[in-house]
């Protein structure tokens, strides 16, 4: 399983590549699917600037950081019900 805690900073997802975020929304009563969890994490847990977003493509997402030479991936999936979710983060190819 993945990496569990509750905010993750957008410098952290680049010091983090190569593991899996995992994190619930039960305490808010929110079910989201894959798509909706990941706009989830970019606004609410990560806080990633809109400018700095590459590719947006619902559950997979490309990002950019002014400190690093490379991008990321992201890639939201769901952990067997709408209150458990993952973002994969790796690097881009």
């Amino acid at each position: 399983m993945g990496v569990e805690i509750r905010y993750m900073t957008y410098d952290e997802i680049f010091e983090n590549v190569g593991i899996v975020y995992d994190f619930s929304t039960r305490e808010e009563d929110l079910d989201l699917n894959n798509v909706q969890s990941m706009n989830y994490f970019l606004d609410k847990i990560a806080f990633v600037p809109n400018e700095m977003i590459v590719m947006y493509d619902g559950t997979q997402v490309v990002i950019k950081h002014k400190d690093y030479d490379f991008l990321v991936q992201l890639d939201s999936y769901g952990l067997g019900d709408f209150y458990s979710h993952a973002i994969e983060i790796s690097k881009y190819k």
